[in-house]
């Protein structure tokens, strides 16, 4: 009797337990950032008065007999479920919408505690804390780059009382209208104005023309509902993609286009051989164990040195472990390779990688004082009747500031480009276009205007002699003006041969690419196997009868632009617009198209 009424006490107990934890529960109801808990029970321990029996010939088995001795709360469980988020009149009440917890310190972050009660302010002195003091850590705004850097451990989170952020110009508005049920819109999309491939002028109908004159309304539909479109720019800012999403291109904003892999080689030459025991001069020498040699070379902006190079093979890979970004320093983008003949470097970038200027193109500078892949003469010596190399005699030969480097041939300051990507930037103000002669059609060539300037004889003949090619931003406002930009950079602005500038006979010029956009809303790129007649200017230095201008095979790689201080961001709308120009545009196939604008 008395065993049950303590088994029946037990049980009150328990539920007297577990109302306590509800009690906490619902008392704390309004508590910012609390978990409720719940009571787990458990079975305590049974007596066993009797034990079983297995079963036996004729006589099966019996149960034990146990007699349960009451309940327990064994444990009470924290419930970390998503509670609700409110609405505060208080600007400094934060909350984690998921899983996480913020970090408070009161020594500075030596020791850290996490709760989920978001509940801070602001102290006198701008440490932003919570009620009991204790500081919010986090990592702080970089305000002179705009950034911040969560590779550094956290610290305490302060916001200086005086600081203040000047006021920011709006860039969108939003409006809600309503439309008269009355009044028939239309379903169909409408695409942009279709353009050809001369500008300022109308091939169609043999006319001048201003493409990008917004003051003409030259989009109508006909008594009949049919669409009718003429040549004309629209601003980039207002384009639509196929699914009737809006490009949202603002200020600043842009793509990176590449026409062709950068690529350049170092000078040739006969290369140190170990095996001969002669005395050889004037060999590429990239050291060895026994001699040791300095690279020191500036790729895309980043300094790469070494001064313990002991092979060629460990020089490139020294200078491809700069080709990725780091934390602590910016990539180059650049890939280096042992040439075919072993005898130097065969640098690459593809331009795929990278949205800054740092990440495009190949722009090589040979430091002073460096001595990897340098001419010079290793010596032999007898010893033991032997030739062996002297390498105490050895006279490394490093590039001086009078001293051209055997890496880049014909070159004063030891300095080279190679340029065959292009940036081209979004502005909401109109861009004129400097009118350039184009064999397309237009204005015909009057050979008393070449060296006139602002002309378009002039400016085409500054173009045939590498005047576009240059790291020179391209900046546009309206679809005529890209489309623009893109034919001229892929006819007189990339470096196809990787010479590291145009060559005289214009054998870099791709003259037959066209960049038009179609009636349906394409931008459309096509690389011919034909060379337009050219106008009676002879290149650059040579007789008029040299023209080595010829088709390129042009290899696209599109990627999104910002500039290096991230106050840019990308556009990545707009950039996979002009996704369907990637990859090899060879000569004589047909076109390259971008997806479809309106």
């Amino acid at each position: 009797m008395m065993r049950s009424l303590w088994s029946g006490v037990s049980g009150l107990q328990a539920h007297q337990t577990a109302m306590d934890v509800e009690g906490n529960n619902i008392s704390n109801v309004n508590t910012t950032g609390f978990k409720y808990s719940r009571a787990d029970f458990g079975t305590m321990f049974s007596q066993t008065v009797k034990i079983a029996t297995a079963p036996t010939d004729g006589r099966g088995g019996q149960n034990p007999l146990q007699i349960g001795l009451g309940v327990s709360v064994s444990s009470t469980t924290r419930i970390h479920s998503q509670g609700s988020i409110q609405t505060t009149d208080k600007n400094t009440d934060v909350a984690i919408n998921g899983d996480g917890f913020f970090m408070v310190s009161d020594d500075g972050g030596l020791t850290n505690y996490l709760t989920r009660s978001g509940d801070f302010k602001l102290d006198a002195y701008g440490n932003f804390v919570n009620n009991a003091g204790y500081v919010v850590q986090g990592w702080n705004i970089n305000w002179d780059t705009q950034s911040i850097d969560s590779s550094r451990s956290p610290q305490n989170i302060f916001i200086d009382p005086g600081m203040h952020i000047p006021a920011a110009k709006s860039t969108e508005v939003a409006i809600k209208a309503n439309l008269n049920s009355g009044l028939n819109i239309g379903t169909a999309k409408t695409p942009i104005y279709a353009l050809d491939s001369v500008h300022g002028y109308n091939v169609k109908d043999g006319t001048t023309k201003d493409e990008n004159d917004t003051g003409i309304t030259q989009f109508y539909t006909t008594s009949k509902n049919s669409v009718e479109v003429t040549e004309k720019g629209v601003d980039c800012a207002s384009l639509f993609n196929g699914s009737g999403t809006g490009l949202n291109l603002r200020e600043g904003q842009g793509i990176w286009v590449s026409y062709a892999d950068a690529k350049f080689s170092t000078q040739g030459g006969t290369k140190f051989d170990e095996n001969n025991l002669a005395k050889q001069e004037n060999v590429i020498f990239w050291g060895n164990t026994n001699k040791s040699v300095t690279l020191d070379i500036t790729l895309n902006g980043v300094h790469i040195q070494n001064k313990d190079i002991k092979s060629l093979d460990e020089a490139i890979q020294f200078i491809n472990t700069y080709t990725v970004p780091q934390d602590s320093r910016p990539g180059t983008g650049v890939k280096a390779v042992k040439n075919k003949e072993g005898t130097g470097i065969d640098f690459i970038n593809t331009n795929a990688d990278g949205t800054t200027d740092n990440m495009k193109n190949i722009d090589l500078k040979v430091n002073v004082g460096n001595t990897a892949g340098e001419l010079t003469t290793i010596d032999v010596k007898q010893v033991d009747d032997k030739n062996v190399f002297d390498w105490d005699s050895v006279k490394l030969n490093p590039v001086a500031d009078n001293k051209s480097t055997h890496w880049i041939k014909d070159t004063k300051d030891n300095h080279i480009q190679i340029i065959t990507a292009h940036k081209y930037i979004y502005t909401s103000s109109p861009v004129d276009l400097e009118p350039m002669y184009n064999p397309d059609g237009g204005k015909g060539y009057d050979n008393k205007q070449q060296n006139n300037p602002g002309t378009p004889e002039n400016n085409y003949w500054k173009a045939i002699q590498g005047g576009l090619l240059t790291t020179t931003e391209r900046t546009f406002h309206t679809t005529e003006d890209l489309r623009e930009l893109l034919q001229r950079d892929a006819r007189y602005g990339v470096d196809y041969d990787g010479s590291g500038g145009f060559e005289v006979d214009g054998s870099d010029i791709n003259e037959g690419v066209k960049v038009t956009i179609s009636a349906s809303g394409e931008f459309i790129i096509s690389n011919p196997n034909e060379t337009p007649s050219r106008p009676g200017v002879p290149m650059p230095g040579t007789p008029a009868a040299i023209d080595n201008r010829k088709p390129h095979n042009i290899n696209f790689n599109i990627t999104s632009y910002t500039d290096s201080l991230g106050k840019v961001s990308t556009n990545e709308a707009f950039t996979n617009i002009f996704k369907g120009f990637d990859g090899n545009l060879n000569v004589g196939n047909s076109n390259r198209k971008s997806e479809q604008l309106f």
